[in-house]
């Protein structure tokens, strides 16, 4: 019988003493992982909260390498972090960026590397879901790798190792350059409720060369076998953004516990990540990545449940087949001819629900990653201010700006998103036509004719 097991961590400060005088206060952060725990715990998880104090750096890693060495094939393990995010020099060179992202401890902060070191220490076919409502969080757990024919100099110990030169220095330079100033005016303030879920880069920067030889060595110590478990990442946001607090939950916790509206939504986990994003600001987009085996299984599950493969059921006897229901389908002209003035219409079944919202790409890559999107390769009505968020008739007209802005590619990739509620705030039993794992094979429209020059001037 499959076991789930889950980590809740939360720090609304850290200690000040650890941080050059930094206390980091925040406000929501225990509410968090207070909510997630109680989820896990509707769920059948058993369950683990580790709060301020009690998250020292050694506490967070030893927890999760507790669950490595108990979990067993099949297991389910939900991780979730609400505190402070940020970014410091990567020494080994293994991050494409030059930056390695963290979760800032108690005592210290906590690298990507040493994340990813202990994904390899769970059993075969384990499930790992992590939502990490921090800042710079896009790619905590992410997989390390270096580029074939690039030799990475080592670091020479001095403040500032040294990087190898493009995209990760100038990152780098970005990042840090601005922290230089901050230090010779003196340490940040320190503020009753911080808006961001971000330690500032100056003090990253300070605390990372005060205590450089630890960092250095947890950087440098990793395993490089190979990952066979799955783990799945759902963040607050893009690794150049911020996470807000707030006074009762951090927005991307907030955000995600409406989606999860009690334990009633139905849908898969990128059907999750999608719906909690459709609720969130531009300047706060959270991410959907994963590292290890690609687990079909695992991936169509509801999130924050322990997962039962189809073919088994908790109990270890085959389980019955799983009842289906209609689907949302959206369909469209297989050909389209770019010189039309107006964009295509499209035939639309929303299935069980009610409320439909409308997505269409010239990169199918774009459903799941919003760093891809571009104003030139994707339209989503539900981020369009001039039109209704979501809609209900049985035909969608594509606006003709957005057709100006998408004509000239070479394809169209489109599906439709569905509530069974009208309300600004959530989306009851969201589901969708073509899931992010599936987005290659959602519906397309070969575009042909001339190319628009200049291109359709929106109305």
């Amino acid at each position: 019988m499959s076991q789930g097991f889950s980590l809740h961590i939360g720090l609304n400060g850290v200690d000040a003493s650890k941080y050059n005088g930094w206390a980091g206060t925040l406000a929501g952060c225990i509410n968090d992982a207070n909510a997630m725990e109680t989820i896990c715990q509707s769920q059948g998880f058993t369950t683990q909260k580790l709060l301020d104090g009690e998250a020292t750096a050694d506490a967070i890693l030893g927890a999760i390498g507790q669950a490595a060495y108990n979990l067993q094939s099949g297991d389910t393990c939900v991780i979730s972090y609400s505190g402070h995010g940020g970014q410091v020099p990567d020494t080994t060179g293994d991050s494409p960026n030059g930056l390695d992202d963290t979760w800032v401890a108690y005592d210290r902060m906590v690298l990507g590397h040493e994340l990813y070191n202990l994904w390899g220490q769970f059993a075969a076919n384990v499930r790992i879901e992590v939502y990490s409502d921090s800042c710079h969080s896009g790619t905590v757990i992410r997989e390390l790798f270096i580029p074939s024919g690039i030799r990475w100099p080592q670091s020479k110990r001095k403040a500032i190792p040294i990087f190898p030169q493009g995209r990760g220095l100038q990152n780098l330079k970005s990042v840090y350059a601005p922290a230089a100033n901050t230090r010779a005016r003196g340490p940040a303030p320190d503020v009753a409720a911080t808006q961001k879920r971000s330690i500032p880069p100056s003090v990253a920067l300070d605390v990372f060369e005060r205590d450089m030889p630890m960092y250095e060595a947890a950087q440098w110590t990793r395993k490089r076998g190979e990952i066979t478990a799955s783990v799945i990442l759902i963040s607050g946001c893009q690794d150049n953004q911020e996470s807000q607090d707030g006074q009762s939950n951090g927005l991307f916790t907030e955000k995600l516990l409406s989606v999860w509206n009690s334990g009633n939504f139905t849908g898969s986990l990128p059907q999750f990540h999608q719906a909690i994003l459709a609720l969130m600001p531009s300047e706060q987009t959270p991410n959907y990545f994963a590292v290890g085996v690609n687990d079909d299984v695992f991936t169509n599950s509801k999130p924050l449940t322990i997962v039962v493969d189809q073919r088994t059921s908790a109990t270890g006897q085959p389980a019955k087949p799983p009842t289906t229901q209609q689907g949302p389908v959206v369909t469209g002209p297989n050909t389209y001819d770019r010189s039309k003035s107006n964009g295509p219409a499209f035939n639309v079944t929303p299935g069980a629900n009610a409320y439909y919202a409308f997505e269409i790409t010239s990169d199918p890559n774009c459903f799941g990653y919003p760093a891809q999107r571009t104003a030139g390769n994707f339209y989503a009505s539900w981020n369009d201010p001039q039109v209704k968020s979501r809609f209900t008739g049985a035909t969608y007209n594509l606006p003709p700006y957005a057709w100006a802005a998408l004509r000239n590619n070479s394809a169209l990739y489109f599906r439709i998103l569905t509530a069974s509620t009208f309300d600004l705030g959530r989306w009851d039993n969201y589901a969708v036509s073509t899931a992010d794992s599936d987005a290659a094979s959602a519906p397309t429209i070969a575009l042909n004719g001339a190319i628009a020059s200049p291109p359709l001037v929106p109305a």
